[in-house]
C-alpha cells in the first residue's frame, strides 16, 4: 500500500506533467505570434529594400540603407544560424558541381584538337629530357647533349 508521501510525490510529478500538457498549446501559440510579427516586419523590410533597389535618389539610398542594411532581431537565431548553414552548404555543392561540369566541358572541347606529337631530339632544347618514343617530355637540371 503506498504511503502518503509517495502519493502526494505521484500528485505532484502528475501535476508538474498536466501543467507541462496545460502550457504547451499557450507556448505554442505564443510562439506563433512571435514568429508572425517577425515574418511581418521582414516583409516590411523586404517591400522597403525592394522600393530603394528602385529609386533614383542616390541621397534617400545611402539614408535609408544603413538602417535596412542590419538584419533584425529574430527570437530563434540559432534556427536561421541552422538554416543558412544548410543554405550555404547546398549553394557550395551547387557550385562544385556546376565547376565540375564547365570543366569537363572544357576539357571536351580542348581534347578535340590533341594530335600525337612526336620531338626531335635534334631540335629539342638541350635543357629538355625526351622520352626513347620522343613522345614524353620533362626539364632536366643541366643541358644535355644532342645525340
Amino acid at each position: 500500500m503506498p504511503t502518503s508521501s509517495s502519493l502526494l510525490y505521484e500528485e505532484q510529478f502528475l501535476c508538474s506533467i498536466c501543467l507541462d500538457v496545460l502550457q504547451s498549446p499557450r507556448k505554442a501559440e505564443g510562439l506563433i505570434k512571435e514568429l508572425e510579427q517577425e515574418t511581418t516586419e521582414l516583409k516590411r523590410r523586404s517591400t522597403e529594400l525592394e522600393q530603394l533597389s528602385h529609386t533614383e535618389d542616390d541621397l534617400n539610398l545611402l539614408q535609408s540603407f544603413p538602417s535596412l542594411c542590419s538584419p533584425p532581431l529574430t527570437k530563434d537565431s540559432d534556427l536561421c544560424v541552422g538554416t543558412v548553414r544548410r543554405a550555404v552548404s547546398q549553394l557550395e555543392e551547387t557550385v562544385m558541381s556546376e565547376m565540375k561540369r564547365l570543366f569537363d566541358d572544357e576539357l571536351k572541347r580542348i581534347q578535340q584538337y590533341a594530335v600525337d606529337v612526336i620531338l626531335d631530339p635534334d631540335t629539342a632544347s638541350p635543357w629538355l629530357i625526351l622520352s626513347k618514343n620522343g613522345k614524353e617530355v620533362r626539364t632536366g637540371e643541366k643541358k644535355t647533349q644532342a645525340p
